[in-house]
């Protein structure tokens, strides 16, 4: 951590392993603390987030639709993209009352803990994300991601959302249960 410039932190008291970055001079470095068999042994999920702070301060980019590219390109905990899916599939979109919209104001965790969390509105926005980039390349990804921090009520996400992809915040429930439906029947292709 000293290598880094941190002189203590007690958040990491315990702690016996964890990536940590930091950029100097226009310089990114990264500090694997891991117990990896190999130096090239990166975590691409926090790699996604080191080389988009390159380009893009972490304060102006949408955090859930960040975390929801980080899913897609690399997983999360350890887990692909697919394996975060399916347990997504059994714990939370099995229930068919699940309201999205509550979900999006109310984030829930279906991770194993809140240390190793999974969450129900990043695999939402990651299907948003894949629907936006079959259709718009990309840039239509750039453009969801710059669309600005969270507010309360997310009006810039749903404003961003429906000039990108059609889906209204009014249909946004029914949009993302077709999302889901038709990740099933891709994950059962491959």
């Amino acid at each position: 951590m000293n290598l880094i410039g941190v002189q203590y932190r007690s958040d990491y008291n315990g702690r016996t392993q964890a990536n940590f970055s930091t950029t100097y001079e226009g310089k990114k470095l990264i500090v694997l603390g891991n117990d990896n068999a190999a130096f090239d042994n990166l975590d691409p999920h926090d790699l996604w987030h080191d080389r988009l702070s390159l380009v893009i301060s972490r304060r102006k980019v949408n955090k859930p639709v960040d975390e929801a590219c980080a899913y897609l390109y690399g997983g999360s905990w350890g887990l692909s993209w697919h394996e975060i899916f399916n347990r997504f599939l059994e714990k939370v979109a099995s229930n068919k009352k699940t309201d999205w919209t509550e979900i999006k104001e109310n984030p829930l965790n279906f991770g194993e803990n809140r240390a190793t969390h999974l969450m129900a509105d990043y695999v939402v926005n990651a299907l948003i994300v894949q629907k936006i980039e079959k259709e718009k390349g990309f840039d239509g990804v750039w453009e969801f991601l710059n669309c600005g921090p969270y507010q309360k009520g997310n009006d810039n996400y749903h404003q961003s959302l429906e000039r990108l992809t059609g889906i209204t915040k009014k249909k946004y429930n029914k949009a993302v249960w077709e999302l889901i439906e038709k990740e099933k029947v891709s994950t059962k292709k491959s």
